[in-house]
């Protein structure tokens, strides 16, 4: 089972309003009900969450869709507590044409890979990986989001810590 519905386009005025947070909340409502629909199956299909530029690969830290990267967090608790569902997520680059995406797409589904978090870019395929953190090595002070970079924004006052209060 794919869930492609994040995928869609938004228009960048409706990314100013409260759109975000409803966007977010009314796709992990679908994903949800068809989790639960599959869970309750004799037959579980595999499910794979697929979006759209949700998250920061190697050092673009800019431009994330916030509206679509709760399904990752969400595709992570699928995964721990359905694991019969095989839950992957798919992130596709936000700057590829609908062919590019189309074929990056349908050789992940075909692919009998184990991984369950995977981003395409123009580089190429990216998989979640966890590396050790070196000490002075620059952490990103501003991160922006895609569509109105400057209402939604990450800061930190020390490299690792958040701020307290939000700018």
């Amino acid at each position: 089972m794919v869930f492609l519905q994040s995928v869609e386009q938004i228009p960048d005025s409706e990314m100013m309003t409260d759109a975000v947070p409803n966007l977010a909340q009314k796709y992990c409502t679908r994903v949800l009900a068809l989790v639960q629909e599959l869970a309750g199956s004799d037959h579980p299909a595999r499910l794979w969450l697929v979006t759209r530029g949700a998250q920061a690969v190697a050092d673009e830290p800019d431009g994330l869709s916030m509206h679509q990267s709760p399904l990752w967090g969400m595709g992570n608790v699928i995964a721990s507590e359905h694991p019969d569902l095989g839950c992957t997520c798919i992130d596709l680059s936000p700057d590829a044409s609908p062919d590019e995406s189309a074929k990056s797409l349908l050789s992940e589904l075909l692919s009998d890979d184990d991984e369950r978090q995977i981003a395409f870019r123009a580089q190429g395929r990216f998989a979640a990986r966890l590396a050790r953190y070196r000490f002075g090595t620059p952490v990103y002070e501003n991160v922006p989001v895609r569509d109105n970079a400057s209402l939604y924004s990450l800061k930190s006052d020390r490299e690792g810590q958040p701020r307290k209060k939000w700018a």
